[in-house]
């Protein structure tokens, strides 16, 4: 079972990472312009860095606004703002202010604010001749978010949002709402679902009504290294603008440093990331920086944003655990005397403590036979010689193994207990 699974997730890392040459038309036309664009354009320079291959991997303050399924795996408190310059051909900004808060540890909830702005549009009579003169557009969103977890790997939530649009001096607002989902079905690999425009916003301006374009993203990411490289693809499929593949790159040399790369429908991306503790929290500064296709009206865009996440982590540690060996005899020789736990552990935040427990399970309720613990990270191998604390040779039977970590925010995580089957004496073979 381990192997088919270690199978599936090298197959679905290979597929995520063709997305962006498989989908077909992903260099389609440039979006500028069009209608929603500003809650579209990105949020936050981390996911722009990584191509806005973001589906799947939203978990900070800007979730709400790429997936809101993210806010239910929130540990902290979080903030992020960030602004944007359109280059010098668009002569227009981008900004966007977000607030997330973990309500529970299965409950999280968000709101944020866009604007969007272009000054250099030339003003058309209705025959399409040019006047000589320009005007500004203007798009702004606004939104409050939640989500749930309603498994351990699998989380859902709903954006309520509203659009505002301005041109050449007449402005509309319409309501919409979207949602969104983040499956775990592997260790270290997550799948994501966002659907935009569940109920569209459809401002009116002047006489015209916008229809923006219901649209579906989905998503995969992968941990790599102990969670010092991010893996993630996107394909996004909206109506009348075809079918756009996204791929991004996160790596963490360092826990306070991170270099991000992409690629989009119209796009090459860099960006770079430095955290730093700031009183009760952490901050972070990153930046994004976004080639554009030759001819796109936008040309080069920088984007800067500036995160803080405080208050105490309600995030558990990532703790798994399975057997090695899972019989053996005390008495063996060589082969098949001890039993053997493999440990997978880990928690951004670094870990305070670990127990580990083996005991055995009767009428009587439950015997505990044997104890380790220690301080920091659990140990990734642990063997037992089927001995007790005191030194005794354990009876024949089933026993169990868990265990517990806590990290240095003093969230414990625990294993799923871990069955084996002892045999204390090897079987006797006669010959006659």
């Amino acid at each position: 079972m381990r192997n088919f699974k270690a199978v599936l997730r090298i197959l679905l890392v290979l597929t995520a990472l063709a997305l962006p040459y498989v989908a077909e038309a992903a260099y389609g036309p440039y979006d500028g312009g069009l209608p929603g664009e500003a809650l579209s354009f990105a949020a936050g320079a981390r996911s722009m860095g990584m191509g806005r291959a973001f589906t799947a991997v939203a978990d900070d303050a800007t979730s709400a606004y790429w997936n809101p399924a993210g806010l239910a795996r929130l540990p902290r408190y979080a903030a992020t703002g960030l602004f944007a310059t359109l280059g010098d051909k668009a002569g227009g900004s981008f900004s966007f202010l977000g607030f997330a808060a973990p309500v529970s540890d299965s409950f999280g909830a968000a709101f944020g604010l866009v604007n969007l702005q272009s000054a250099n549009y030339a003003g058309k009579t209705a025959d399409n001749v040019a006047t000589g003169e320009t005007f500004g557009v203007a798009q702004r969103g606004f939104y409050g978010a939640a989500a749930y977890k309603v498994l351990d790997d699998l989380a859902v939530g709903l954006t309520i949002k509203g659009a505002q649009e301005q041109v050449a001096g007449k402005s509309g607002v319409g309501f919409g709402l979207d949602a969104g989902a983040q499956y775990e079905p592997l260790l270290h690999l997550r799948l994501g679902l966002s659907i935009l425009g569940i109920v569209p916003p459809q401002p009116t301006v002047g006489r015209a009504t916008d229809d923006f374009p219901p649209s579906a993203r989905l998503g995969v990411a992968y941990a790599l290294l102990e969670h010092k490289l991010m893996l993630a693809a996107d394909v996004d499929l909206t109506r009348s603008r075809g079918v756009k593949a996204r791929a991004g790159a996160e790596f963490r040399p360092l826990p306070f440093v991170a270099v991000r790369a992409g690629i989009n429908e119209s796009e090459l991306t860099l960006g770079l990331g430095g955290t730093y503790a700031v009183g009760p929290g952490d901050g972070s500064l990153d930046y994004a920086m976004a080639l554009n296709e030759v001819g796109d009206p936008i040309g080069i865009v920088h984007r800067l944003s500036l995160s803080f996440a405080f208050g105490r982590s309600r995030g558990k540690p990532e703790l798994y655990a399975w057997i090695g060996q899972a019989l053996f005899s005390p008495h063996a020789v060589i082969k098949r005397n001890r039993a053997i736990f493999d440990v997978h552990a880990y928690d951004p935040a670094g870990f305070r403590s670990w127990k580990i427990s083996i005991f055995m399970r009767d009428q009587r309720g439950v015997k505990e036979v044997h104890e380790q613990n220690g301080a920091g990270a659990p140990p990734s191998r642990v063997e037992w010689n089927g001995k007790t604390d005191d030194g005794q040779v354990v009876s024949e039977g089933i026993y169990y193994f868990t265990v517990e970590a806590v990290n240095q925010d003093g969230n414990a995580a625990v294993t799923e207990d871990q069955a084996f089957r002892v045999f204390p004496k090897p079987p006797e073979v006669k010959i006659d």
